[in-house]
């Protein structure tokens, strides 16, 4: 998440410190998310109806729990990212707000429709990755249009 910090920077040092922080706790508190699908698939295993449904319900907690600090830390980040980049000067394209992966994880339910119209496997490979691939499709954007100015800002310094 350092991205954020080196192009919010020259929109003011301790808001990009903190957007980056609150988007990297985000990601760290998000591993612990997706670890508890796992046990998910343990408590699904257990061959008692009792004991099963109670598992389940106590997983659900848990990955609630977890994920309403992995939620929160997400939108407060990417409001700040939203904020210094649409009120200031930076080196963060404005267009680039658009593909923010927390804008375009909360999209999924836009897509709901098409998305259960994809058949299995295909649709829930999509559906289930949907968050995974908005993070990956954000930084392979974000390292092309950085990467290629920080090639730009080489050849300047070249001449």
């Amino acid at each position: 998440m350092g991205i954020f910090y080196l192009t919010l920077e020259s929109g003011g040092r301790k808001l990009a410190i903190m957007a980056s922080l609150l988007l990297a706790v985000m990601i760290l508190i998000g591993g612990s998310y997706h670890a508890v699908f796992t046990v998910f698939g343990f408590a699904a295993r257990v061959a008692d109806a009792a004991p099963r449904e109670e598992l389940v319900k106590d997983v659900t907690m848990l990955r609630t729990a977890i994920g309403y600090p992995m939620y929160i830390a997400g939108l407060a980040g990417t409001a700040l990212v939203y904020l210094v980049a649409l009120s200031k000067k930076t080196e963060f394209p404005r267009w680039l707000l658009i593909f923010m992966p927390t804008i375009l994880s909360l999209a999924s339910s836009a897509f709901h429709g098409f998305f259960i119209r994809i058949p299995t496997p295909l649709g829930g490979i999509i559906r289930g990755g949907w968050i995974n691939g908005s993070f990956v499709l954000f930084f392979a954007i974000a390292t092309c249009v950085f990467w290629r100015d920080s090639g730009d800002h080489r050849a300047e310094e070249l001449n």
